[in-house]
């Protein structure tokens, strides 16, 4: 007879039949709980790993110095798509992509993933501690070798960094920070010589910076006198990454235009910026010029003269008004009548337009001179371009400036006045010698394309 057992058989189930009720009824509303409890204290697995990940270069930096940015993208399986990043927008501060993304790999906790490494610079003019929220990055990734690409979405945790102000910087606006500058300026023409009302002249300032962004190289703080209206152009500002290195290029445009004759001061252009590498503000003026325009006294003595001291030019003017008399009024009188010629206005108005590069103002001053000489010279309405070779030529300048300036596809090039005004002196040459020889004044150009 075998031993009787040392618990009784029961039917399978039944001990879970004496527990009392409420107590299953406890254990199912805390069943969640629980399991959520396991999953915290069970040791992590590849799905923990974070899909996104940022990393400042430094804690610190000069004011207008940049800060490496570095953002890294996790992934089980290979990328599927570029990253999308809703970088913030900080007061005064600008954050920079540089170069492309570098692809790798790394193995965490024993498990390996796909990255992507992405290099940013954050500039400020802030000063303090600089605090850099969250980043939202979207991409698209396998989850593992095979498999469909899936979204993913992550975010960066927050970052600092204390940005500090130069000393000696205090008065200026935005602070430049870089080790190596190169400022250059271009005058067009080199050598004006002898410049008359409404002549212009360009000047042209280009601002090359080592490891800054464009967005942070200033505006030339050019002044003008009074007689003198300047027109600054539209800034190009151009950031170049090369083996690495990070260059920022900005290209200021001016244009001088004289308004009466005078001797004018066009004054320099100082540039200031804090050098990292030395710990010292860094300066460089670019020199000013001094121009002559000349007016009557200037088209009426000659160039010799002109060179004389002041003082002795005008002891000799002056002997010339009194032994002259009536000459010297008649000649005034004649210079007057030149001066203030309707054709001559128009002219003077069309070469400083084209001076200026204005393709609007040139075409309109061109139509205002030919209605003037048209109405001096009927018979020229009816006269062949084959009359006078140059009118051809004016012609042609005339359809490529209107097209220039009625077509949409065009209307924002660049137009170079050059070409115009050449044709239009030598035309206005001819047509004073045709007066004085008086042959016809022939061939002039319909100017409605």
């Amino acid at each position: 007879m075998s031993p009787a057992p040392p618990w009784p058989d029961r039917p399978r189930g039944q001990g879970l039949a004496r527990v009392p009720r409420r107590v299953l009824r406890r254990l199912e509303a805390l069943l969640p709980s629980l399991l959520v409890l396991a999953s915290c204290l069970a040791p992590a697995s590849a799905g923990a790993v974070d899909s996104v990940r940022a990393q400042l270069g430094q804690a610190s930096a000069w004011t207008g110095e940049g800060v490496p940015l570095v953002i890294t993208l996790y992934s089980r399986g290979p990328f599927a798509s570029a990253p999308v990043f809703d970088l913030p927008q900080l007061p005064r501060s600008a954050i920079v992509r540089t170069g492309s993304p570098l692809v790798g790999s790394e193995d965490i906790e024993g498990e390996s993933y796909f990255t992507q490494r992405h290099e940013f610079v954050v500039y400020t003019q802030s000063t303090g501690e600089i605090v850099l929220p969250p980043i939202h990055v979207r991409f698209e990734a396998k989850p593992s070798l095979e498999g469909a690409d899936q979204s993913v979405e992550g975010r960066t945790a927050e970052l600092r960094f204390t940005s500090r102000r130069p000393p000696g910087t205090e008065a200026l606006g935005a602070v430049v920070a870089t080790s190596g500058m190169e400022i250059v300026q271009e005058w067009t023409p080199a050598e004006p010589g002898r410049l008359e009302p409404g002549d212009v002249i360009e000047r042209k300032v280009t601002q090359r910076a080592a490891r800054t962004t464009a967005m942070m190289l200033p505006e030339p703080a050019a002044r003008a006198a009074a007689g003198v209206r300047i027109y600054p152009g539209r800034p190009v500002v151009r950031d170049h990454l090369e083996r690495g290195e990070f260059t920022a290029e900005r290209t200021d445009t001016f244009k001088y235009q004289f308004e009466r004759a005078g001797r004018y001061e066009l004054a320099p252009l100082s540039f200031t910026w804090w050098d990292p590498g030395t710990q010292s503000l860094r300066q460089q003026v670019l020199e000013g010029r001094e121009v002559r325009v000349g007016g009557a006294l200037s088209s009426l003595v000659p160039a010799a003269v002109r060179s004389w001291p002041p003082v002795l030019r005008f002891g000799i003017l002056a002997f010339l008004a009194v032994l002259g008399g009536g000459a010297v009024a008649g000649l005034r009188s004649r210079w007057r009548a030149r001066r203030h010629d309707p054709e001559r206005r128009a002219a003077r108005e069309l070469e400083a337009a084209c001076r200026a590069n204005d393709a609007r103002a040139a075409y309109s001053a061109l139509l205002h001179w030919k209605s003037i000489v048209m109405r001096r010279d009927p018979a020229a309405r009816l006269a062949g371009a084959a009359a006078m070779p140059e009118a051809s030529a004016l012609r042609d300048e005339a359809n490529a400036l209107a097209a220039r300036n009625f077509s949409p596809k065009q209307a924002d090039l660049g137009w170079d006045g050059s070409g115009l005004r050449s044709v239009f002196v030598r035309l206005r040459r001819r047509l004073r010698r045709s007066v004085r020889t008086g042959t016809s004044a022939r061939g002039l150009p319909p100017l409605n394309p």
